[in-house]
């Protein structure tokens, strides 16, 4: 082959030519940034990859540990075998079968209401400790100059309790439950913090960074959507078992993890401490990362957010409305899909949104290049409350399938692009020195309204708000308010440029990861100049 391209094309030269020019495309696609010729660049990206692996194979062990909890509730009288979160055909509980005299043909199995309830209260719990606890854990890490190892290791207890996970019984089900929900969704949330904190090293300026995020976006995305067929494809061919499928699937993800865990360790570079926790003229307290001193200095934090830092503050809050928003679309649409539509399986439009939002993170890096992350923010948001208003309107037609399947892909156009872009900006407004704190405090401010949303399309419906046939419209509406408030505050009234001002007064303290540093640390009324071989 080689020998009939080179007669071909013309020999030898013309051959290289070829694939030099390939290799040329190729980088230009995606990676014609000069960020991805650091090593560090990589080392993120394999991390991201791993993390979007690991949330694939959740997926499914969530799945096969709450089907455990299964039990029967109540008979069928078709005969048809009723599969994990399905109802086919007719069924009633024992006591309606008995009194309307129909016999049960079949079982229906499902989840007790206690089950169900204390699963909810949990999962809530376990949302409000790994949200609150990242900034925490964020500010202990900045002061301390071991952020490489509290990467590595947060991603590799993520990777371990996917691997306990395949050994889960009708015994200890409730036990890996809870160890999912508690210490891996801590793991998960303390490293997406660390690992952000090496994105802003690694990069030199505003648009190094965007490029990361994009490419990481789409790599996350990719990955995980990857492993899912996978696995789909590996239950089809043990007979649907999910508890099957489910612990193969851990168990290959964690050989493939930890090869992969291990490359992202030898190419992200350690580097030292970049605050100072007890103060004093010593380096032993210079560098000192006692953990309960880090919550003065979250303390001291929030009231520089509060006193002289408002436009990060009036930003994190509208990164709270964006985010819950986004969030409450991904949640209604399957249970409007489902219970208005009648469509039998509603992920896969979720399923449909999320391979969109790879598409869509190119569009918005793209877009961010010509005309500036801000620009490209506020179109997006623009993008998803218009569609969102379609949603509402289309609520009570019957024949909007269509309709639904064509707002799935602008959803997922415009969710694609709209976190990279709210976390790039983000990334160049935030103080030097305390990246990955500030990164808690953004995980956070994502998470802490995502009730808001489906509250108000609750309220909207019991009470028939706008009338009973309008109530589930002004429901659906509560996204594209919380979008409007949302860009308000990240894109129409924000002091960028101030806020960028500010943020290069302490550009000073910032590492850049794999070079030699330097950076200027105040002890008391002098200053230290310091300087790290990494």
């Amino acid at each position: 082959n080689k020998l009939k391209q080179q007669f071909r094309f013309g020999g030898q030269n013309s051959s290289l030519h070829n694939s030099n020019m390939c290799k040329r495309f190729c980088s230009r696609a995606l990676f014609s940034n000069p960020v991805f010729r650091k090593l560090e660049a990589w080392g993120y990206l394999l991390i991201l990859s791993i993390r979007g692996t690991g949330f694939s194979t959740s997926i499914f062990m969530n799945i096969a540990l709450l089907q455990f909890g299964y039990a029967s509730v109540g008979c069928t009288g078709t005969g048809k075998e009723i599969g994990f979160n399905v109802t086919s055909g007719v069924h009633w509980t024992t006591e309606e079968a008995e009194e309307i005299g129909q016999d049960c043909a079949g079982e229906m199995k499902g989840m007790n209401l206690p089950i169900v309830t204390g699963y909810l209260v949990l999962n809530s719990f376990s949302t409000v400790i790994s949200t609150c606890s990242a900034p925490v854990f964020g500010s202990f890490v900045d002061s301390s100059p071991n952020r490489k190892i509290y990467t590595i290791a947060t991603c590799a207890i993520y990777i371990l309790i996917n691997f306990f996970h395949a050994f889960s019984t009708q015994e200890n089900w409730l036990f890996m439950v809870l160890l999912g929900l508690f210490v891996q969704r801590i793991a998960y949330s303390f490293n997406v913090a660390c690992i952000d904190g090496y994105c802003i090293e690694i990069a030199e300026n505003e648009e190094e960074v965007m490029t990361l995020q994009s490419i990481g976006r789409v790599v996350e995305l990719s990955s995980m959507l990857l492993f899912l067929f996978f696995v789909g494809v590996l239950g089809f061919l043990v007979g649907n078992d999910i508890a099957v499928t489910a612990r193969m699937g851990n168990i290959i993800f964690t050989c493939l993890a930890l090869p992969l865990l291990y490359l992202s360790h030898k190419r992200l570079a350690p580097r030292p401490a970049l605050r100072s926790i007890s103060g004093g003229d010593s380096d032993s307290n210079y560098y000192s990362s006692r953990f309960f001193d880090t919550f003065s200095n979250l303390y001291k934090t929030l009231k520089d957010l509060k006193s002289s830092n408002r436009v990060l503050l009036q930003y994190l809050v509208g990164v709270s409305f964006i985010d819950s928003a986004s969030g409450s679309i991904i949640s209604l649409l399957p249970v409007y899909a489902m219970q208005q539509l009648n469509i039998p399986n509603p992920s896969s439009l979720v399923g449909l949104t999320m391979v969109c939002s790879i598409p869509g993170a190119l569009l918005a890096k793209f877009l961010a290049e010509k005309r500036g992350t801000r620009f490209t923010l506020f179109t997006f948001v623009a993008g998803i409350m218009f569609g969102t208003s379609l949603l509402s309107a289309l609520v009570y037609s019957d024949d909007a399938v269509g309709g639904i399947i064509g707002l799935c892909l602008l959803f997922g156009v415009t969710l694609g692009g709209i976190y990279p872009m709210q976390k790039s900006l983000y990334m160049t407004i935030i103080p030097a020195g305390q990246e990955v704190e500030y990164q808690g405090l953004y995980s956070f401010f994502s998470q802490v309204a995502d009730f808001l949303p489906g509250l108000w399309f609750g309220f909207a419906v019991d009470s028939k708000l706008g009338g009973e046939k309008n109530s589930r419209r002004v429901g659906m509406l509560a996204p594209v308010f919380f979008h409007l408030v949302g860009i308000l505050l990240c894109c129409v009234f924000l002091d960028e440029e101030g806020a960028k001002r500010k943020a290069e007064e302490t550009r000073h303290k910032r590492v850049r990861v794999g070079e030699k540093a330097r950076m200027v640390m105040p002890l008391g009324e002098e200053g230290l100049l310091v300087e790290e071989g990494l």
